[in-house]
């Protein structure tokens, strides 16, 4: 039976590499998952919930977590593959989908995330995050989401012209969990692929 986590492969993320985000489409660098000496884990976690809320409150979408993105004048653009998340950063599926679960209210229950192998052994991955679009607004716990719920973000008239700063409108948005095809890319120099290297970030 064709399960639909493998339709996310190394290849599919490195369609997405020149690509710009959209309401519906974001990039984040896997360290926006990873405590350091200035953010802790729970003000991860508490980014990510807020990040997973907003794109509810729009129309769901896809947050791929191990991409590197480039702002170019008003937009952000996937410029390529990090080396992932490795066992020692304790970073998977089910600790994403736990927190996501108790910390965005209403639930998502319809969330989910997949772990895209990046190199042979399966050691090294990128997290893909499956955002359904909320039935009513979703708020991060603690803090308000951007977005409909008048949280963080962009001022009500940007959000009614359906244009966040940074991302281009896509109308045409396919619904979380369905085949997403990339958008038309712009050419990357070699530097897009990205090289296995120890542990660090």
């Amino acid at each position: 039976m064709h399960h639909p986590h493998s339709e996310w492969t190394r290849d599919r993320l490195e369609e997405y590499l020149g690509t710009t985000e959209t309401l519906t489409l974001e990039f984040k660098s896997a360290r926006a998952l990873i405590a350091d000496s200035k953010r802790d884990k729970n003000d991860r976690i508490q980014e990510a919930a807020i990040d997973v809320a907003s794109m509810a409150n729009e129309q769901g979408g896809v947050i791929v977590y191990g991409s590197e993105e480039k702002k170019e004048g008003e937009v952000r653009r996937a410029v390529r593959l990090e080396d992932g998340f490795c066992p020692e950063d304790k970073v998977s599926r089910s600790w994403f989908l736990q927190f996501s679960r108790d910390r965005v209210h209403p639930p998502l229950p319809d969330i989910d995330a997949v772990e895209v192998p990046l190199n042979h052994s399966g050691e090294r991955f990128a997290l893909v995050v499956l955002v359904p679009q909320a039935r009513g607004v979703a708020r991060a716990a603690g803090r308000a989401g951007r977005g409909r719920d008048g949280g963080l973000g962009p001022d009500a008239g940007q959000l009614r012209d359906g244009h966040e700063p940074g991302r281009a409108a896509r109308p045409d948005a396919t619904p979380a969990g369905a085949q997403i095809d990339a958008p038309e890319r712009v050419p990357l120099s070699a530097a897009s692929e990205a090289s296995v290297m120890p542990c660090r970030h």
